[in-house]
This record gives C-alpha cells, sequence and structure tokens, in this order.
C-alpha cells in the first residue's frame, strides 16, 4: 500500500518549511475528517441534490508493506503560479505500531483486527528504506536512498554508484522524500520500544 500525505502546516511557511511536522501529524492532516459543501457539497444519485456532508478516510487492512510519499511541493504562497519544494523536516518512528502509532487512523473494525491490548500481539513494521530527495527545488536535484541491510545490521546509502554505510542518526534525521516500512514479527521489536507510552492521539 502506499499512501501520499501532505506535511502539516506547511503552506504556513511557504517553500522555506516550518520548525518541524511529525508522521503522524501529517497522517493526522491527510485523513482528518473534511467537510464537504457549497461547490464540494455531496450530491445525492437519487434527488440529485446537494448537500452538506462529512468525508472520513480510515485504514480498514494493513499491507505487507507500507510505503509513505510525503508531499514535499506545493504551489507557491508568494502567487507566482509556480511549484516549490516544502523543506520542513519530518520526523519518523524506525518502529511503526498499529497500536502505538496508527490506531487514530484505523476503523473500528481494523483496530479489533490489529491492535489487541498486549503491544507484543499487535501489528509492527519496521523503516527499510528512506528516499531522499536533496536540491532547492522539486523540479531538479538528486535522489538517493537508505536502505537497510537485514544481514549485515546496518544501514547503507545508495548514490548513484556509491554505496557508504550510514548510521541510524542520519535515517532519522534525513529529509525524507519516501518511506517504506516492512511488516515484521511482534518478538522482532527491540522491548524499549514495546514498553514505551504512546505518542498524543491527533
Amino acid at each position: 500500500m502506499c499512501m501520499s500525505v501532505d506535511i502539516a502546516g506547511k503552506h504556513e511557511g511557504g517553500g522555506g518549511g516550518g520548525s518541524g511536522a511529525s508522521l503522524l501529524s501529517c497522517l493526522a492532516a491527510t485523513l482528518a475528517t473534511e467537510l464537504l459543501q457549497g461547490d464540494t457539497a455531496y450530491e445525492c444519485s437519487r434527488c440529485e441534490q446537494r448537500t452538506a456532508a462529512t468525508k472520513t478516510i480510515q485504514l480498514h487492512k494493513l499491507p505487507a508493506v507500507y510505503v509513505v510519499h510525503i508531499n514535499r511541493a506545493q504551489w507557491s504562497v508568494h502567487g507566482t503560479g509556480k511549484r516549490e519544494k516544502v523543506h520542513t523536516p519530518v520526523t519518523f518512528p524506525m518502529y511503526l505500531g498499529a497500536a502505538a502509532h496508527l490506531a487514530p487512523f484505523l476503523s473500528h473494525e481494523a483496530r479489533e483486527v490489529y491492535c489487541p491490548p498486549a503491544a507484543a500481539d499487535g501489528v509492527w513494521y519496521r523503516l527499510q528504506s528512506v528516499v531522499v530527495h536533496a536540491g532547492r527545488g522539486i523540479d531538479t536535484g538528486h535522489y538517493t536512498a537508505l536502505a537497510f541491510d537485514a544481514a549485515r545490521d546496518t544501514w547503507l546509502l545508495l548514490d548513484d554508484h556509491r554505496v557508504s554505510v550510514a548510521l541510524s542518526y542520519e535515517v532519522l534525521h534525513a529529509q525524507a522524500f519516501m518511506l517504506l516500512y516492512e511488516r515484521i514479527p511482534a518478538d522482532a521489536v527491540p522491548a524499549d520500544v514495546l514498553g514505551a507510552p504512546s505518542p498524543p492521539s491527533y
């Protein structure tokens, strides 16, 4: 499953971005309940009348691989009619849990399936790759990838034909363009992650 998310509050700071956002705040902004009215009002297929309604998007089934595209493009807030890159830093976790992180975005039925009372029994993902875009503009620049080598238990930086070792700190502070999470057994999640308090709800 691939999901494109907007950066929460990105329009406030223009292309320069703001102080920062988190993956969860981006998900919350993208999946927030939307009021449909006026030109976007819901049109009933029976009576053909427009009426105000709300639209809610929820996750009903969790995939084996979860890909998140972080939308770093926006139309210029300066009225130039051009697209510009959003440089706002977005934090993201190394491990992503259904109950610990995704519960607010799941349907009721999905929460019953993927969020049991014990965290160790729930669904967990591990970050496997980060695609990074370097450059000031959205239409130019250079792409690199950070990939986790499970056999060596280390991160690698893939930059054209060059491959080098990367630190976890570098991975978690990269200006991510895409994140790739892979579902893992709960017993592969470190104990300190399982015991960590859940982040605030959005």
